[in-house]
């Protein structure tokens, strides 16, 4: 097989666990409005809505942990087969949850085995999405890591949109009461078919270009995790506030906004499918637009920039999505997606060209999944209270605080590829 020909066959084959990864956790996601009764009961709507959030934001707070693992096997022994692992170790709690029992049945078991589903996945994941965006990046052609990285995009945003559609569409076609009697289980089941999709593709990927060459010098990292806490203390924290800020806005577009769409605004079904394909079909497509402009420009100014018209962005289209007509929603959705998705197109390649390739799974992973704990899992959650308390105002003022943190730590990213930062 030429050169060219292996390195798409492992770019299609590195960035579709991606899709799983993320069908499962936005078909979790879109599902909490009828989760929530199901298994955490309760007269206050709020707070029942908000122990569901807690149970997403739980499956974040175990990844680190993953990373961690999954990194240091992808450092050790390589890309190749760690992520074929991940994406096997993904299907098992997805396929879990479809049989759950609801609190109905088994009382305070029943949010405890979905707590128990929520971290397997959660930990499968820890090294996926990043080993992924890894593994990309040390595929690429010189000169077009945006280009490859952002087809991890791509992948996890046709998982959302996929997992929108799933969701959407059987709640139109079984309606809300046979939804919560069991239909919500469906799409779980749809999710372990496309994790067995997934795996059997993933036998195909070839090693990184970047790593054999690492093992052929004889320069594999023997303790990879020890190595990356002791030099690369800044670049870890750097890859997590970047990266964080990534994910924070990533869920207020495509995890709070939905919800918030039929939770409170009592927006009809037609409107919120269309609210979640354009968020998605933003979220998938605007980064690989950007791009290639992306490969041709220095990343820290053009991330300082984008950041900057994020926080600009948020409060007007907030403002936009509430007014609930389907034109204003789908203007408010572009108007924040547009310099988002800018952001991350620069954010993602420069974060995994933060660290050297012996040790980049390991503090990719790693630092990605702790700016995710901490800063993406609470969002639809926060974002929630603080509307309850503020309105719009209140999400708002959150991004903007994220977003002022954020711009602190970008003169840390090298401007190119070959992964030269400032001193």
């Amino acid at each position: 097989m030429d050169l060219e020909r292996k390195r798409w066959v492992s770019l299609a084959a590195n960035s579709v666990g991606t899709l799983v990864e993320w069908f499962d956790f936005m078909v979790f996601a879109y599902l909490t409005p009828v989760l929530a009764p199901l298994f955490f009961p309760s007269h206050d709507k709020l707070a029942s809505l908000l122990a569901t959030y807690g149970l997403f934001w739980l499956g974040f707070a175990i990844r680190p942990l993953g990373g961690a693992c999954i990194g240091c096997i992808g450092d050790l022994f390589g890309r190749r087969w760690t992520l074929l692992g991940s994406v096997i170790l993904m299907s098992l709690p997805m396929l879990a949850t479809g049989f759950l029992p609801t609190y109905a049945q088994i009382g305070f078991w029943a949010p405890a085995l979905l707590a128990v589903t929520r971290l397997a996945m959660g930990f499968s994941v820890g090294g996926e999405f990043s080993g992924t965006v890894v593994a990309l990046f040390e595929t690429a052609a010189k000169g077009r890591s945006a280009l490859a990285v952002n087809l991890a995009n791509v992948s996890s945003c046709l998982g959302a949109l996929l997992a929108a559609a799933a969701v959407t569409g059987l709640s139109a076609l079984l309606g809300a009461e046979k939804m919560s009697a069991g239909g919500w289980r469906i799409p779980y089941f749809l999710g372990a078919l496309l994790a067995l999709g997934a795996i059997l593709l993933r036998f195909f990927l070839h090693e990184t270009p970047q790593y054999e060459e690492t093992r052929k010098k004889g320069m594999v990292a023997k303790t990879p995790l020890r190595d990356v806490w002791r030099a690369d203390k800044m670049a870890m924290a750097a890859c997590a506030i970047g990266c964080g800020f990534y994910g924070h806005t990533y869920y207020l577009l495509g995890t709070y906004l939905p919800n918030r769409m039929e939770t409170d605004l009592h927006l009809s079904g037609s409107v919120i499918f269309l609210a979640a394909v354009v968020a998605n079909t933003s979220l998938a497509l605007f980064p690989q637009l950007f791009a290639p402009w992306v490969d041709r420009v220095k990343w820290r100014p053009f991330l300082w920039v984008t950041g900057i018209l994020t926080m600009l962005a948020v409060w007007p289209a907030l403002e936009m999505v509430e007014k609930g007509g389907a034109g204003w929603v789908v203007a408010g959705l572009l108007v924040f997606a547009v310099p988002q998705t800018a952001f991350t197109s620069a954010v993602l390649p420069a974060a995994s060209a933060l660290f050297p390739t012996p040790r980049r799974f390991t503090g990719m992973s790693v630092a990605y999944n702790i700016g995710m704990l901490a800063f993406a899992g609470p969002v639809p959650g926060v974002a929630a209270w603080l509307h309850a308390q503020y309105g719009t105002f209140g999400p708002a003022a959150m991004v903007v605080a994220m977003g002022v943190m954020t711009l602190f730590f970008l003169g840390k990213y090298p401007d190119t590829e070959e992964g030269t930062s400032p001193d």
